[in-house]
């Protein structure tokens, strides 16, 4: 009998210790996941979904099938499909976005930074684009290729798998088979198959247009939301971990869980949208951010010439055709970050540097965050790395030798 009551309570005390070990492990994971929750994540890879309207399906190159949910990823391979009532925004290089329209069709064949390729089979998609001479965006259509060149928003209409027309709002476009690129306020439309090139109306804008330009005022706008402490740890604990640098992209994803959003943070300062809209906040912002000069050393291929014609045409340089700003400085294999070759020189054209509109640019040191004194000191100024010191000179028995008769 005795070793029967022995025998209950080491049960129930087992028991007891197995309730207390799931309580105690589920409230880490509670734990855990409210903090994941509240965790500002920096990312600089394309393929993220930003939003989702309507029905959106991802087939994926493995072989699953279903629906696309926001903060899904899409991988190069993947296919994405809308509904009649779908609508999806997807992150490209940081800073673009691509949104697709009802009844479209698209996948990626590339997510790489410097190598990003788009394959749009059918539908609607518009583009919204930062772009120079590192970071280009390829489109792949039905029977032709476009690259876009230049920062801007761009329109690619594709029925009963035929191109029907590339329409550039603003920026540059080069289109296969075509020898003048198309700019801003041009129009290649393939009605009869062979491309004609015209002006467009750019103020023809439809419901995906309206929605697309309201899309880039809210995310331009939200972007001030990221004057946070935690932005600037996950900041610093991303570049720790070797997310991002100033050299593979002109600036970050910033997810903000408290509604489940992508932002653009760029790396300068006094950034406008493609579609005009200022960008009230930038990486100069944050307290404690390792700047460029930190990054390994980095040797870009040789670099110059002149720039382009100025305005929407052209390929780079600055606006007025003026010298390119070489990726390294004469005398000096130390990189140029992108982002301030862009700066300097206007290179992405599509007017991204300025007060913008619709939005009051708030890029001030008057606002309180992080530092001691409760305000941001002056933006920083780009300073390549300082040349290593001269050897010494040699001692005077080296000379001695040295000047001496030798064999």
């Amino acid at each position: 009998m005795k070793r029967y009551f022995v025998i209950v309570g080491t049960v129930i005390g087992l028991l007891v210790l197995t309730m207390a070990g799931f309580a105690q492990s589920q409230a880490e994971r509670t734990a855990a996941t409210a903090a994941a929750m509240d965790r500002f994540v920096v990312s600089a890879e394309a393929g993220g979904v930003n939003y989702i309207e309507g029905t959106v399906t991802i087939s994926r190159i493995g072989g699953r099938s279903g629906p696309l949910l926001e903060r899904d990823k899409v991988e190069a391979g993947d296919t994405v499909r809308t509904g009649s009532d779908g609508r999806v925004e997807l992150l490209l290089n940081p800073g673009s976005y691509l949104r697709l329209g009802a009844d479209s069709e698209m996948r990626f064949v590339s997510t790489s930074l410097d190598d990003l390729e788009v394959r749009l089979d059918r539908g609607i998609g518009i583009f919204e684009v930062y772009a120079s001479r590192e970071f280009k965006v390829s489109v792949r259509l039905p029977g032709r290729g476009v690259e876009l060149v230049r920062s801007g928003v761009y329109r690619f209409d594709v029925t009963a798998g035929r191109l029907n027309a590339v329409s550039v709002y603003s920026g540059t476009a080069k289109v296969d088979g075509i020898l003048e690129p198309v700019i801003g306020g041009q129009e290649a439309r393939f009605d009869s198959g062979r491309p004609v090139i015209g002006k467009f109306d750019r103020d023809r804008k439809d419901d995906l247009y309206a929605w697309s330009k309201a899309r880039g005022k809210q995310l331009a706008k939200a972007v001030a939301s990221l004057k946070n402490r935690k932005v600037n740890d996950a900041l610093i604990a991303a570049y720790n971990a070797g997310t991002w640098n100033f050299f593979d992209s002109v600036g970050v994803w910033v997810f903000d869980p408290r509604v489940n959003r992508w932002y653009f943070l760029p790396y300068g300062r006094g950034w406008r949208t493609p579609f005009g809209y200022s960008l009230s906040n930038g990486l100069w912002w944050y307290n404690d951010i390792p700047w460029w000069y930190s990054n390994p050393t980095w040797y870009p291929p040789n670099s110059g010439g002149s720039g382009g014609s100025g305005g929407s045409g052209g390929t780079g340089g600055t606006g007025g055709g003026g010298q390119v700003t070489p990726l390294a400085t004469a005398g000096d294999r130390s990189p140029v970050p992108p982002f301030v070759r862009m700066e300097q020189t206007g290179s992405s054209g599509g007017n991204i540097f300025g007060g913008g509109r619709g939005i009051t640019n708030t890029n001030s040191p008057s606002s309180s965050y992080g530092s001691s004194e409760g305000t941001r000191s002056s933006v920083p100024v780009y300073t390549p790395p300082p040349s290593p010191p001269p050897p010494p000179p040699p001692s005077s028995s080296d000379t001695g030798a040295k000047s001496g008769k030798g064999p």
